[in-house]
């Protein structure tokens, strides 16, 4: 199993954006950092991953990508935690579809839109099990790279916050000018995306790191929580 702790997420939409691909629909799947989408650079509340359709697929095809995102998690990743206690196979499918259409109001609700859009959701279920099946290998490629992205988005958020704690007990720290150290994670700040609270704490450390040197305690114990 991928180590990457978005990896379940990156698989959820990257199954989404493979079906939504095979059945004419042109996608773009992506993990937002605090629900900040780099397509569209809007924040959408409580989303941690979205995949992008270029246009509203019919029902039954619909409901098949839809569908595709939570069996994609059940069967090659980790599924939350209120999904069936068994993996959906070929014999126990049907079963899965039961639980899960028992749960639908966990889903989100664009995918429990998508589902409820085709009145045979048993056979749209069943059409996106064939196709996690076909494509697994294609899906797990696609969401290692959305994964390592947001991970490697996760990282550089890290490093700024220790540059700016080793600034805040003294420039000595560094071998390069204070100035070329605040240009350099204002850089890596306008190339990231808002992470939950993170980059509001990080330019208010900056600039007051820039107004008197100092981070007030209030703000070091924000940006101390992980």
């Amino acid at each position: 199993m991928n180590s990457n702790p978005f990896f379940s997420t990156a698989i959820h939409e990257a199954a989404h954006g493979v079906a939504a691909d095979l059945h004419g629909v042109s996608a773009y799947a992506e993990i937002t950092p605090g629900g900040f989408s780099q397509l569209t650079k809007q924040t959408l509340e409580n989303t941690g991953g979205i995949c992008w359709l270029s246009h509203e697929a019919k029902p039954f095809p619909d409901a098949v990508i839809s569908w595709a995102g939570i069996l994609g998690e059940a069967m090659l990743a980790t599924p939350p935690e209120w999904a069936p206690p068994f993996r959906p196979t070929v014999k126990l499918l049907r079963d899965w579809h039961g639980m899960v259409m028992q749960q639908i109001h966990r889903l989100s609700e664009s995918d429990r839109i998508g589902i409820v859009r085709c009145k045979d959701t048993w056979r749209a279920c069943r059409s996106a099990f064939t196709l996690i099946c076909r494509n697994r290998e294609r899906i797990k490629r696609l969401a290692t790279v959305i994964a390592k992205a947001k991970a490697n988005d996760h990282r550089k958020i890290e490093q700024m916050q220790d540059a700016l704690f080793k600034l805040a007990h003294g420039p000595k720290e560094f071998s390069m000018p204070v100035a070329s150290i605040i240009a350099a994670i204002k850089n890596h700040l306008s190339n990231l995306a808002p992470d939950d609270l993170k980059r509001p704490a990080l330019e208010r450390a900056i600039d007051c790191y820039q107004r008197d040197g100092k981070l007030p305690a209030d703000l070091i114990a924000e940006l101390e929580k992980k």
